[in-house]
């Protein structure tokens, strides 16, 4: 009997994972609050996602990416001080060391979701990423080749079910099956 699951990365409280176990779906739910085997940062487990997408035993996989070093918000007079714009997308190459891992930490994420998005289209796997509209994310030299791709649909999605209620978020849904 081979099971198909459904995968959240960057789950914090995985209610998108409890929502589909409702539902009736198995689910796998990855943040680094459940412990250090669920650390993105490891190469080995990202290459594990990534082994499961292949072999396709997952079913969807969804990725609320860490948007933090993304973050437009940072522009914003009066706030702390700017780790990219747009001509610096990827950060600036004269970070304080703390702003700098930040931005290293969030390229690396960021590129290893569209890997994980490339891999999906391969093989028919629903995939969702999701971060702000307003995100630096969609700016990065990788997002833009997959917004020219038939198979890949970016949505503005304001909702999605957590429980009995809705919860509001803000950014592009990019979707790919």
């Amino acid at each position: 009997l081979k099971i198909k699951y459904c995968v959240e990365l960057f789950a914090s409280s995985a209610t998108v994972a409890a929502t589909l176990g409702r539902l009736g779906f198995y689910c796998i739910a990855i943040d680094i609050r459940f412990g250090d085997d669920h650390k993105l940062k490891s190469s080995k487990l990202r290459n594990c996602i990534l082994g499961w997408v292949q072999s396709k035993a997952a079913l969807a996989v969804l990725a609320g990416f860490v948007s933090s070093s993304f973050s437009t918000a940072r522009n914003m007079p009066g706030g702390p001080p700017p780790l990219q714009d747009s001509s610096h997308v990827a950060g600036f190459d004269d970070l304080r060391p703390r702003d700098a891992e930040k931005v290293r930490v969030g390229n690396l994420f960021l590129r290893w979701c569209y890997k994980l998005l490339r891999c999906c289209l391969t093989t028919k796997t629903i995939c969702v990423l999701e971060n702000p509209w307003t995100s630096w994310a969609w700016q990065m030299k990788e997002a833009l080749p997959l917004q020219r791709m038939t198979e890949v649909t970016f949505l503005e999605n304001r909702l999605l079910p957590m429980g009995d209620s809705m919860a509001e978020v803000d950014g592009p849904l990019v979707s790919s099956s």
